[in-house]
């Protein structure tokens, strides 16, 4: 088949949706398709190119590597445009494949109004009306009409969660698609660990760092338990940044808490691997790609039963399910975890198991290729 992928993020820009198309693509590649992709770049931050597909990136004016703003949102749907007329008349495809209905779904709904050309969407929580309330909320309210139409041309759209998928059908009730996201097992996996004298609790977060992914919380919890032997390791960027920074000066936790910034995946996945818990109690999420991953690792989990979380995570299982913005549930949830080794070890065996039979990008492809295949 030849596939069109429309992404304005792909790696190293911003988080998971980035990350899954170039992992599907991947995947996509290995089984003797052909795989363009439509993304964007900025700064010094050029596409990566490991997946063999053929990459066409527009330049455009982001906030950061992990904040995209409108601005570059705007640039990517008119420069894209122009890139996704050409190709469509230059390659007959077999499927066209867009991660987020806002912005990136603008180009193929147009592509079908002009050229008749199918496509499939892929919801990933920020296009979603209602996701997050407290992002662009009058631009959520204007572009509902419009998120509605390039759903409803889609031949499928997809949602990365039954969450997600219950959020969208507040916004219209029709026929959502559920596939999951998964972990690169190939990076993201055990390694033999060393031996360590100390009884140090070493947990671990990997997020784009936004008020909505709870960090705060974690914090208070760290600094209410006010214990030497619990650390935070956060890896990541964003807007909030800062203000941890801060919060965490305000708390005296410079000795517990450390931000160390973006950091590539292979070195992500080494610093799940010399972890102990692996936290992330965020206050809204579809599915984040980054609980499969630390699941990979063996590490148990600390996260909020929001979302598509519960369906990744089993309370007890996988790890440890608080309230939003529950601190005493945190508090409760690392000390229980910091006292019990054999729980730990226990939900690692569980964890790993999951990974090796749920969570692969084989399979997740495997599930899009049929959607592709419904495809005119």
């Amino acid at each position: 088949m030849r596939i069109l992928i429309l992404n304005y993020e792909f790696p190293p820009l911003a988080g998971g949706a980035g990350r899954a198309t170039c992992n599907i693509a991947k995947e996509l590649i290995k089984k003797g398709h052909q795989v363009d992709i439509i993304t964007s770049k900025y700064k010094q931050h050029t596409p990566r190119t490991e997946t063999k597909a053929r990459i066409f990136a527009v330049k455009t004016h982001r906030k950061s590597i992990h904040n995209v703003g409108l601005i570059a949102m705007v640039e990517y749907l008119f420069k894209g445009w122009f890139i996704y007329r050409k190709l469509i008349k230059q390659q007959n495809y077999d499927a066209i494949h867009t991660f987020f209905s806002i912005p990136t779904g603008i180009i193929p709904y147009i592509g079908k109004k002009l050229y008749g050309k199918e496509y499939i969407i892929s919801l990933r929580g920020s296009d979603v009306p209602g996701y997050d309330p407290s992002m662009f909320p009058l631009l959520q309210k204007i572009l509902v009409g419009l998120n509605r139409q390039i759903w409803k041309e889609a031949t499928a759209v997809i949602t990365n969660s039954k969450g997600l998928k219950k959020i969208a059908e507040k916004t219209e009730k029709m026929d959502f698609g559920v596939i999951y996201n998964a972990a690169n097992t190939d990076i993201f996996k055990p390694i033999a660990k060393k031996q360590r004298k100390d009884k140090t609790l070493r947990l671990i977060t990997v997020c784009r760092v936004l008020k909505r992914k709870g960090l705060q919380h974690v914090l208070q919890a760290i600094k209410e338990i006010n214990r030497e032997d619990i650390t935070l390791d956060v890896y990541g960027t964003g807007d909030y940044e800062e203000n941890l920074k801060e919060l965490s000066k305000q708390y005296n936790l410079q000795e517990k808490v450390f931000f160390h910034g973006f950091k590539p995946s292979k070195e992500i996945a080494k610093k799940l691997n010399n972890a102990d818990v692996f936290i992330h109690p965020s206050l809204t999420e579809s599915f984040g790609m980054v609980f499969a991953e630390a699941m990979a690792c063996g590490l148990p989990i600390i996260a909020s039963s929001v979302g598509g979380i519960p369906e990744i995570v089993e309370n007890g299982k996988n790890g440890i399910l608080v309230k939003p913005a529950d601190v005493e549930g945190i508090k409760k949830a690392i000390l229980k975890l910091k006292k019990n080794p054999s729980l730990r070890e226990q939900i690692e065996k569980n964890n790993l198991k999951k990974a090796k039979e749920q969570l692969s990008w084989k399979k997740v492809t495997q599930a899009y290729l049929k959607e592709y295949q419904k495809i005119k």
